[in-house]
């Protein structure tokens, strides 16, 4: 079923349109919530709009210092922590295209996706190898990470098209090789229809 209702603004930026605070979504309204105990649901971490903009605009100039460009992709390979959202974000709030990816993925499957995609950079957690990783890949683990967030300059959403690249997804390769998806800025706002049901 094609989406028929009305169309993104042209100017989009997917970062922009999820975190930013306004007035359905003030600063300091909770936005992200990380549970380490599923049986107790304590929160380890607690995050509001406000604050996921100031961690994810730093990161984005950051990443910006790190030498990347405008549509260069991330492959973020982090466990499950608030990093791994704050480092998707970020990239895509700075005009990078991020690849979320398992932490438990094989070397060749790690190169294969860095060749496939011309990956620049690499957020990898620290408890796993990088020495399958092409030379031409800068890895930033635990202690580049933490500087992102708490870098001293914050970015101003790049000014991105609707149909601009925002991120990749790989197929889960049971076929064949996965297969990268390119999914653009626009992809969040196809998704309103379905807030109702959520």
């Amino acid at each position: 079923m094609a989406f028929s209702g009305q169309p993104p603004p042209q100017k989009f930026n997917m970062s922009r349109y999820c975190l930013a605070p306004n007035d359905e979504r003030p600063a300091d309204k909770t936005a992200l919530i990380v549970v380490n105990d599923l049986d107790t649901l304590e929160a380890a971490e607690t995050w509001s709009f406000g604050e996921l903009e100031d961690a994810v605009l730093r990161i984005a100039v950051g990443l910006k210092a790190h030498g990347l460009e405008r549509g260069d992709r991330l492959l973020i390979r982090l466990g499950n922590t608030s990093d791994n959202a704050l480092l998707f974000y970020g990239a895509i709030a700075g005009g990078f295209v991020p690849i979320p990816a398992a932490s438990t993925l094989s070397g060749r499957e790690v190169a294969f996706f860095c060749e496939d995609c011309a990956v620049r950079a690499i957020a990898l957690d620290a408890s796993l190898p990088a020495d399958d990783l092409p030379d031409t890949v800068q890895v930033l683990k635990d202690e580049e990470i933490a500087a992102l967030k708490q870098f001293s300059e914050r970015a101003d959403y790049a000014d991105t098209n609707a149909e601009d690249p925002a991120f990749i997804v790989f197929t889960s390769g049971t076929g064949s090789d996965p297969k990268g998806v390119l999914h653009a800025h626009r992809s969040a706002w196809g998704r309103r229809p379905m807030y109702q049901d959520w």
